[in-house]
């Protein structure tokens, strides 16, 4: 038997919290055990990370900017983070999974 220290959620009910959350413009967040929203990303937040995308490959085409990739980094909050685009070597992330180590990230990037 499993045990769990939290109350666990029903499939069915967070799935209707998601459909609620993708009518009202909102984005839903897991973040160590608690859901969260924040506003979905627009179209201009879209434009901004591909305009930096294109800055950084025309000066260094041998770093990407990557997209929300999920990063380890113990000195934040609960030692994870999102951001919305992470700088690195262009193979830096293979094989690393969802979490990644952020000691080879040059730089990393939040819209806001």
């Amino acid at each position: 038997m499993i045990t769990h220290d939290r109350p666990q959620m029903r499939l069915g009910a967070l799935e209707a919290i998601a459909e609620a959350a993708a009518l009202q413009d909102i984005a839903l967040e897991f973040i160590d055990g608690e859901i969260g929203v924040k506003p979905a990303p627009d179209g201009d937040h879209g434009q901004i990370v591909a305009w930096l995308q294109r800055i950084c490959l025309r000066h260094r085409p041998d770093l990407w900017l990557f997209a929300e990739q999920g990063l380890r980094i113990p000195s934040y909050e609960n030692g994870d983070a999102r951001p919305d685009g992470a700088l690195a070597p262009a193979e830096y992330f293979a094989g690393q999974g969802e979490w990644a180590d952020s000691r080879g990230v040059l730089l990393v990037a939040e819209v806001t």
